[in-house]
C-alpha cells in the first residue's frame, strides 16, 4: 500500500483538532466553542485547555484523548504514553490558558 501523509505544521494541527472535536465528546466543548486548543512541539503536542471548563481536567482525560490521537497521525507520527496527566507551564498573560497537558 502506498501511503503519504506529509503534513505541514498547521495541517497536522487542524488534523489533530479535528479528531478531538469529532472523538473528545466532553459536551458542548469544542476547539469551534474556543474550550482548548492544541499545539505542536518537537516533543509531541500540548492539548490547552480554556479555564473555567465544564469539562474536569485530569487523567482520565489524558487517556481519552491520548487513545484519540495516538491512532490519528499513526503511521507518520507515534506517541508514546505517559502514566499520567503533565501539565506545563505556557508563557501567556492569559490566565485561561497558563497550562498546558503535555503529551
Amino acid at each position: 500500500m502506498d501511503y503519504q501523509m506529509n503534513l505541514t505544521l498547521s495541517e497536522l494541527i487542524r488534523y489533530i483538532v479535528q479528531s478531538l472535536n469529532m472523538a473528545l465528546d466532553i459536551g458542548n466543548e469544542t476547539s469551534y466553542a474556543n474550550s482548548f486548543d492544541v499545539e505542536v512541539t518537537e516533543n509531541g503536542f500540548l492539548f490547552i485547555p480554556r479555564l473555567p471548563a465544564s469539562y474536569p481536567i485530569d487523567d482520565d482525560l489524558y487517556f481519552r484523548i491520548f487513545k484519540i490521537v495516538n491512532v490519528a497521525p499513526f503511521p507518520d507520527y507515534t506517541l508514546l504514553k505517559q502514566n499520567a496527566a503533565y501539565f506545563v507551564p505556557i508563557n501567556t498573560a492569559d490566565i485561561h490558558v497558563k497550562r498546558g497537558n503535555a503529551r
